[in-house]
C-alpha cells in the first residue's frame, strides 16, 4: 500500500465542544478546507482509542483516509498519513478487486492538505515523505509525486 505522511509542528487550539482527542479543531479546519478545495469530507472520527483523528475523503471514485494525531517525540508535534481507505488482500486482488485510490491520488490530496497546513499561520515545519513518517534524511519540505 503507498501513503504519504507528514510531520509538522504547531500549537492547535481546544475545540470548543471536543476535549478529546487533541486536535478536533484542526479536524474540523481541515472539513470545511477540503471542501472548498473540491474533496468530499463531511465528518471526522477518533481513530485508535481516541489517539487522532480520521477523516474519510472522497472525490469521484477516490477514497482515502487522513489520519492524524500527536506526535509522541516532537512537543507540539503532529503526524499525519494519507491513505487508500481500501486496499484488497491477496485473494481480493486475484478477483481483480483494486485500492480505493492510488499514489496519485495520495498526492493530490496531501497536495490540498499541505496548502491549508502552510497556510495556517500556528503551523511550521511540515516535513514530507512516502511510505513512513519524514526523517531528517528522508523528507521533502511539500508533497512530491510517487517515484517512477
Amino acid at each position: 500500500m503507498k501513503s504519504i505522511h507528514a510531520i509538522f509542528e504547531g500549537i492547535i487550539p481546544p475545540d470548543e465542544t471536543i476535549e478529546t482527542p487533541p486536535g478536533a479543531a484542526l479536524a474540523r479546519h481541515l472539513v470545511a478546507q477540503l471542501w472548498e478545495a473540491g474533496w468530499q469530507s463531511t465528518e471526522f472520527k477518533p481513530w485508535k482509542k481516541k489517539r487522532g483523528w480520521v477523516l474519510p475523503v472522497t472525490l469521484a471514485e477516490i477514497s482515502l483516509d487522513l489520519v492524524f494525531h500527536t506526535h509522541a517525540k516532537i512537543e507540539n508535534g503532529w503526524e499525519l498519513s494519507i491513505e487508500p481507505s481500501y486496499v484488497p488482500g491477496l485473494f481480493a486482488k486475484f478477483d481483480g478487486n483494486i485500492p480505493s485510490g492510488g499514489p496519485a491520488d495520495c498526492y493530490m490530496l496531501a497536495k490540498s492538505v499541505h496548502e491549508i497546513l502552510a497556510a495556517d499561520e500556528a503551523i511550521e515545519n511540515i516535513r514530507w515523505a512516502w511510505n513512513a513518517a519524514p526523517t531528517k534524511k528522508r523528507a521533502t519540505e511539500e508533497p512530491t509525486e510517487w517515484p517512477s
